[in-house]
């Protein structure tokens, strides 16, 4: 397990000295997937097969299938978190797998499943980040903008306030607009 972590922090160590020369993504006009390949082994069928999707700056879509239909898998291909066997995904022409860090530096990610740990709204939602060192100014308008004020002005210990042990103090919606929050802080 030791020697699987070390190399998992060679490779993104690796990564990164690649990257650092890069420019920075700027989306502009497009997101673009082009005939997108991918399956989990050879021994399984393809999750996705010849995937193109353009969504353009501005727009809103949904994604939506069965389950195991390769919704989450799409979205982590596109997070740099999966490679696609063949294909290509570009934002404004550009390919994406080129320049992977600089995109995950521009992506808030809120998953269905929130991972909260039991201390208080402000700490969570500027999760990893040292009390001392959290922005007032930035987790204020986070909080606003992932429209949690109201539910945190009417509790007596404002963001304070204990979650619980993964949230259990606080109602599904709730720990998603902290996921919300947590994403907007950073």
């Amino acid at each position: 397990s030791i020697e699987k972590i070390k190399s998992d922090f060679k490779r993104f160590e690796s990564n990164e000295k690649k990257n650092q020369n890069k420019k920075e993504i700027i989306f502009d006009k497009k997101i673009e997937f082009k005939n997108v390949n991918f399956q989990y082994n050879k021994n399984t069928k393809k999750v996705l097969n010849n995937i193109n999707l353009k969504i353009e700056k501005n727009s809103t879509i949904g994604i939506v299938g069965s389950s195991g239909a390769g919704k989450t898998t799409l979205l982590n291909i596109f997070l740099g978190l999966l490679h696609p066997d063949s294909g290509s995904i570009e934002i404004d022409d550009i390919k994406i797998l080129d320049y992977v860090t600089a995109l995950q530096k521009k992506i808030g990610y809120v998953p269905q499943e929130i991972f909260l740990t039991d201390e208080s709204i402000k700490n969570n939602i500027a999760f990893g980040i040292d009390e001392k060192e959290i922005n007032q100014d930035k987790l204020d308008r986070a909080i606003y903008q992932s429209q949690l004020h109201d539910f945190i002005d009417a509790l007596p210990s404002k963001d304070e306030t204990l979650v619980g042990e993964l949230g259990d103090r606080i109602s599904g919606g709730e720990k998603q607009r902290i996921g919300i929050a947590r994403a907007l802080y950073n």
